[in-house]
C-alpha cells in the first residue's frame, strides 16, 4: 500500500483473481467442496476425479497469483506453505492405489485443506479474535469462568464435608458408590450447566438446596453469556462494515441523503439500459441504509456509513479501484461547496485516475473544484445542478407546456440527450471521418430514419472550454456555425435517443466520404405553426420565498421576458441584508468577463432593487422586497404597502430551506389560491399561472396528485408543481453518465442559447394528409431553422392528446394525420415569430 492507502499498481488479471477469491460466494463454494472431500464415506472416492478437477483449477489460479507475488518480491512464506500442503492434498485424489497399496498416509494430506478454511475465512477469524481480546470482553468472560469454578468447587467441598448420601452424583444408577469428591465436583458443574440436571427427588436434603441454588445461578450466568454473545455479534457486524466490499471499476456515491432516491433510480436505470448490472456503492452519514434503498432495484446498491473526508472510509468502499466518484452537496448548508472541494482532495489522494463528479452550488467555486481534483489521469467535473433547476423553473414559467417534454428528456424511462465523442469511453478506438461529412439536414434525416436518433448538433474541439469540446446546436442556422463542420475539429455528435447504443451506432456508421443524399419520401405542405400565445407574456411576477437558486431564477426570468416589475415576498424576520447581498454582490461569473452576471442588480432604496441588463442599460426594471406570510390570503390579496394579486401574471410559491418544514407555507398558500380562484375569481387574472416549487420529493408527488393540473394541447396548465430535489437529482444523474450534458442543458435552458418552446397549428383539424415525424422534422429545419423534438397528437379513440418525443419509425406515433396534430415542441430561435390566436378554453392565452 502507498502512503495514501492506494495499492501499488500491479497486474490487472492478478488483482481480479484476488477479488474472485475474496468473494463470499467463492469461499462458500470451495468450503463446501473441501468439507465434502474429507467425509469418511465410500462415495467420496467415487467422485475423486471431480474433486481433483475443481481443486486443480483452484490450485492453478492460486499458483498464478503466487508466482506474481514471487516475482514482485512480495511472497508470504505462510502462503507458500499452505500452497504446498494444498498441492499434496490435490494429488491425493489421483488413483494412487494402483501404484501404492497403502495410500492412507497420503490421504491424510486431504485434511490439510482444512487449513484453507481458516485462510478463506481469515478476516472473520481475526475479527472474532479482535472482539474477544478486548479488555472489557476478557473481563466479562473471566467473570463467568471464575464464577463457575468457585461455585462448583465450593459446593463440592461442602457436600463432601457433610458426607451427603443418597444422591447419584456420577449418574451410574448406584447412589451408594458416589463418595468421590470429583464426582461431586462434576455433579455441581452439571447443575450450573443446564436446568435439566436439577435434582428430581424433592426431599429437603442439603443436596436438594444446592441443586436449586446452582441451577438458578446457572440460569443467570447463561443469560449473561447470551448478552455477551449478542454484543459480540453486534460488534462483528460493525467490524464487517469496515471491510472492503470488493468491487472494481464501479461508481461510488458519497454524501447520500434521504432525498437522493431519484438519483439512485436513474443511475440504476442507466446501467440497465446498457444491459449491465448496477455497480454502485453509496457512502453516507446514516448508520444504516435509508428506507427507500430497500425497495425494487435499489436493493442491489451497497451502503456504508462514512465520510468522504476519511481515507479509511473511502478505502472500505473501494474508492481506490473505482471508475467514478460522485460527491453530492447540501443546498441548505452555506459551507457545502467548501466541504465538497475538501472531499475532492481526499478522493484524488486515494485514487488519482478516477473521474470525480462534484456537486457545486456557487459558480465562483467551479475553478477551485477543478484545481482540487487536478490529475493527469482522471477528470474532475463540477456539476451546477441547482442552477439548472432554477433555469428549468424559469423556462416553465416563460414557455407554457414544455414541462411534459423536459419530464421525458430528464427521465431514463423515455428519450434522453446523449453525447458521443470520438476517442472516449467505448468509442476509444474510433476516429472522426477522414473526409467531408453530409450537411446537417441530411445527417438529421439519416440518423432518425436508420437509428431513431434525433440529431441536435455536433461537438468541436475547443481548448478554451473546461471539457475541451464545444457543442454546436443546429449547425447552419445560427450565425458563424456552418452546416458542415471542419472535420479536423470534429469530436463527436449529440442528440436525443432511447439509449447510448443507438447514438453510438449512428456515429460509427458515418462513412469516410459523403455519399449522395438518399431520396426522401414526399412531404405534404408544411403546416403553419405559431408560437403559443402564453410564451414570454409576463409583465408582473410574485416570488414567495428565497433560497440559493432564487437569484438565478430571477435573472433568467428578466432576460427572457424583460419583466418590468418583480416582487420578492420574504417571511417575517428574514435577513433582508442577506438577500440584498445575494442579489447585488454577485461574484464573477466563470463563463463571462463581466462581474455580476448578465443582469446587474443595484440597491435603489429600502425594499427596492433596480436591475438593468449588462449588455443594454436601456432595459431596466424594479425588484421590490416585501415581508409577510404568503400563506395568509390577506397578504396575497393586497393592501397598503403590499402588492395586489389582481395585477399578477404569475406566482411562484417557493420554499425557505431554513424552516423546519420548508414547504408548509407554500402548501397552505396554494390551497388558498385555489379557493380564491373558485370562490372569488374577480380577484385574480384569468391568465394567472401558479407555480409551486416543492423541496421534499414525497410532498411534491402528493401536491401533484392533489393540485396538479394536466396541461392539454389547447390549454396550458394554470397550476404547475415542480419537485426541486427530483429535478436536481435527474440533472445529476445525466451529468454523471453523459459527458458535457450540463453545458448542453445550460444553453438549452438559458436565454442566450436556443430554447425549447411550444408551437400550435393555426388551423388544426383541417388537413387529413398523413405525414411522418422524421421528414416533417427535416422539412421544418430546412425551411424555418427549427428542430422538431416532439408532437402532441389527438388520440382518435379517446380524444385525449398524447405526447410523442422523437418517436422512432417503428412507433405508432411516427406517422399521423395533420388533423391530429395539436401542438409541436421545437428547439430554435423564435425571435419575432407570430403568436397564435388565443386558444379556446386556455386560461393563459385569454386576456392577452
Amino acid at each position: 500500500m502507498t502512503a495514501a492507502g492506494t495499492p501499488a499498481p500491479g497486474n490487472p488479471s492478478v488483482e481480479r483473481l484476488r477479488d474472485l477469491f475474496a468473494l463470499d460466494l467463492t469461499k462458500v463454494i470451495l468450503s463446501v467442496f473441501i468439507l465434502l472431500s474429507v467425509l469418511p464415506v465410500p462415495w467420496v472416492q467415487s467422485y475423486a476425479v471431480v474433486f481433483f478437477g475443481v481443486f486443480t483449477i483452484e490450485l492453478a489460479l492460486r499458483g498464478y497469483v503466487l508466482l506474481h507475488d514471487l516475482r514482485a518480491h512480495k511472497l508470504n512464506r505462510l502462503e507458500l506453505v499452505v500452497f504446498l500442503f494444498d498441492l499434496a492434498a490435490t494429488l491425493s485424489f489421483l488413483p494412487i492405489e494402483a501404484l501404492w497399496d497403502d495410500a492412507r498416509l497420503l490421504r491424510l494430506f486431504r485434511l490439510s485443506r482444512m487449513l484453507l478454511l481458516i485462510s478463506y475465512w481469515g478476516p472473520i477469524v481475526r475479527e472474532v479474535g479482535l472482539v474477544l481480546s478486548k479488555r472489557e470482553r476478557r473481563y466479562q468472560l473471566s467473570f463467568v469462568v471464575v464464577s463457575v469454578l468457585i461455585l462448583a468447587f465450593t459446593s463440592a467441598l461442602i457436600l463432601d464435608h457433610f458426607r451427603v448420601q443418597g444422591i447419584d452424583f456420577n449418574g451410574d444408577g448406584n447412589p451408594r458408590n458416589d463418595a468421590s469428591f470429583w464426582s461431586m465436583l462434576w455433579w455441581t458443574f452439571l447443575q450450573l450447566e443446564s436446568a435439566d440436571n436439577i435434582l428430581k427427588d424433592p426431599n429437603l436434603s442439603l443436596a436438594f438446596f444446592f441443586s436449586i441454588f446452582l441451577t438458578v445461578f446457572g440460569l443467570f450466568l447463561f443469560s449473561f453469556l447470551v448478552g455477551i454473545g449478542a454484543s459480540i455479534v453486534e460488534e462483528l457486524v460493525l467490524l464487517s462494515k469496515e471491510r472492503r466490499i470488493g468491487l472494481r471499476h464501479h461508481s461510488v456515491i458519497c454524501n447520500v441523503s434521504a432525498h437522493n432516491r431519484v438519483l439512485l433510480e436513474e443511475l440504476v436505470a442507466y446501467y440497465e439500459k446498457t444491459f449491465r448490472s448496477p455497480k454502485l456503492i453509496t457512502l453516507g452519514p446514516a448508520e444504516r441504509r435509508y428506507d427507500y434503498m430497500h425497495e425494487g432495484p435499489l436493493r442491489k446498491i451497497r451502503y456504508r456509513e462514512g465520510n468522504a473526508l476519511s481515507s479509511h472510509d473511502l478505502i472500505k468502499v473501494d474508492t481506490d479501484r473505482a471508475r467514478r466518484v460522485i460527491l453530492l452537496g447540501e443546498g441548505n448548508r452555506e459551507i457545502s461547496d467548501s466541504e465538497v472541494i475538501s472531499q475532492i482532495l481526499s478522493v484524488r489522494e486515494v485514487n488519482p485516475s478516477c473521474d470525480i463528479y462534484a456537486e457545486i452550488f456557487h459558480s465562483d467555486n467551479l475553478e477551485a473544484a477543478r484545481r482540487a481534483g487536478l490529475s493527469s489521469e482522471g477528470r474532475t467535473v463540477p456539476l451546477l445542478a441547482n442552477r439548472l433547476v432554477s433555469l428549468y423553473l424559469a423556462n416553465l414559467m416563460v414557455f407554457p407546456g414544455v414541462e411534459k417534454v423536459f419530464a421525458e428528456l430528464l427521465s431514463s424511462t423515455g428519450e434522453e440527450i446523449y453525447t458521443c465523442l470520438y476517442g472516449k469511453g467505448v468509442m476509444a478506438a474510433s476516429k472522426p471521418p477522414s473526409g467531408a461529412i453530409l450537411p446537417f439536414p441530411e445527417l438529421l434525416a439519416r440518423a432518425h430514419r436508420a437509428h431513431g436518433v434525433l440529431l441536435l448538433g455536433h461537438l468541436l474541439d475547443d481548448p478554451g472550454e473546461p471539457t475541451g469540446v464545444r457543442h454546436v446546436f443546429l449547425p447552419g442556422v445560427r450565425p458563424g456555425e456552418p452546416s458542415i463542420p471542419e472535420v479536423a475539429r470534429l469530436r463527436g455528435f449529440f442528440g436525443i435517443a432511447t439509449n447510448f447504443s443507438a447514438m453510438r451506432d449512428f456515429v460509427v456508421s458515418l462513412p469516410d466520404v459523403a455519399p449522395p443524399a438518399p431520396a426522401e419520401e414526399p412531404l405534404a405542405a408544411l403546416p403553419r405553426l405559431e408560437l403559443c400565445p402564453g410564451a414570454t407574456s409576463l409583465r408582473e411576477v410574485l416570488v414567495c420565498g428565497f433560497h440559493e437558486g432564487t437569484v438565478d431564477f430571477c435573472e433568467e426570468l428578466i432576460l427572457f421576458t424583460r419583466v418590468p416589475r418583480l416582487h420578492l415576498l420574504l417571511p417575517d424576520g428574514h435577513d433582508r441584508e442577506a438577500v440584498i447581498r445575494a442579489l447585488c454582490d454577485r461574484p464573477l461569473e466563470p463563463e463571462s468577463d463581466e462581474e455580476g452576471g448578465r443582469v446587474v442588480f443595484s440597491r435603489e432604496s429600502e425594499g427596492r432593487i433596480r436591475y438593468a441588463l449588462a449588455a443594454d442599460d436601456a432595459v431596466s426594471g424594479v425588484l421590490e422586497l416585501r415581508f409577510g406570510d404568503w400563506s395568509d390570503e390577506r397578504v396575497l390579496v393586497g393592501g397598503e404597502g403590499r402588492h395586489r394579486i389582481a395585477e399578477l401574471d404569475a406566482v411562484l410559491l417557493s420554499y425557505v430551506p431554513t424552516e423546519l418544514d420548508p414547504d408548509a407555507r407554500s402548501a397552505l398558500a396554494l390551497l388558498k389560491l385555489i379557493r380564491l380562484r373558485e370562490t372569488r375569481p374577480e380577484l385574480l387574472k384569468r391568465s394567472l399561472r401558479i407555480f409551486c416549487e416543492v423541496q421534499n420529493d414525497e410532498k411534491a408527488a402528493l401536491f401533484q396528485r392533489r393540485f396538479g393540473e394536466r396541461a392539454s394541447a389547447t390549454s396550458c396548465s394554470a397550476i404547475t408543481i415542480v419537485a426541486a430535489e427530483t429535478m436536481r437529482n435527474a440533472f445529476l444523474a445525466q451529468g454523471v453518465f453523459v459527458p458535457g450534458i450540463f453545458t448542453i442543458y445550460r444553453e438549452l435552458l438559458s436565454q442566450s442559447g436556443v430554447y425549447l418552446s411550444k408551437l400550435v397549428p393555426t388551423e388544426p383539424g383541417q388537413d387529413e394528409t398523413t405525414v411522418a415525424f422524421g421528414p416533417l422534422a427535416v422539412e421544418l429545419f430546412r425551411r424555418e431553422g427549427l428542430l422538431l423534438v416532439a408532437v402532441e397528437l389527438a388520440d382518435p379513440e379517446s380524444g385525449e392528446p398524447r405526447l410523442a418525443v422523437s418517436p422512432s419509425p417503428r412507433s405508432r406515433s411516427y406517422r399521423f394525420r395533420l388533423s391530429e396534430l395539436r401542438s409541436a415542441f421545437v428547439i430554435g430561435e423564435l425571435e419575432g415569430r407570430a403568436r397564435a390566436v388565443p386558444c379556446r378554453g386556455c386560461p393563459i392565452s385569454e386576456n392577452q
